[in-house]
């Protein structure tokens, strides 16, 4: 008995941002070179918010942007999807986007900017990785939402 295999094209998974506290600052993930990948899948992983006094309130942005050089400053990159403005991430969660690559420029990174209310030294764990994969194939094959269309 042979299992299908939805994922025999060609797919990169990418760990964009290894497990790191945020404390209310902007960051970026590493570089990604999407060369020859149209779609992504980006993985958002968060945990519970904790430090001393628990935040009243704590919400993320999180943006993809591209650009032509491996950079996240230099040439000023360009936003390629906004997925989310006020993520509530007060407790812990898991969020998957699907992506259209095919208007992005040879480079992708992510960012994070999180904001927490309340507290005296709130943080979270926040971690990202991405899925790269051809267009029309796999991952993101147009079934759901696909930011950046």
């Amino acid at each position: 008995m042979s299992i299908p295999n939805k994922l025999i094209q060609r797919v990169k998974n990418v760990s964009a941002i290894v497990p790191v506290v945020l404390d209310g600052t902007k960051t970026n993930s590493v570089v990604i070179d999407r060369l020859g990948f149209q779609t992504a899948y980006i993985n958002l992983n968060y945990s519970a918010c904790v430090g001393g006094g628990a935040p009243s309130a704590a919400a993320l942005s999180f943006k993809v942007y591209s650009n032509t050089a491996s950079s996240t400053s230099s040439p000023a990159p360009v936003l390629l999807a906004t997925l989310e403005t006020t993520l509530d991430i007060l407790l812990a969660g898991f969020k998957t986007y699907a992506v259209d690559l095919s208007n992005a420029n040879r480079y992708i990174f992510v960012e994070y900017d999180s904001t927490l209310t309340g507290g005296t030294t709130p943080s979270n764990i926040v971690s990202c990785s991405v899925v790269l994969g051809d267009k029309n194939v796999e991952p993101a094959n147009g079934a759901e939402t696909v930011y950046g269309r």
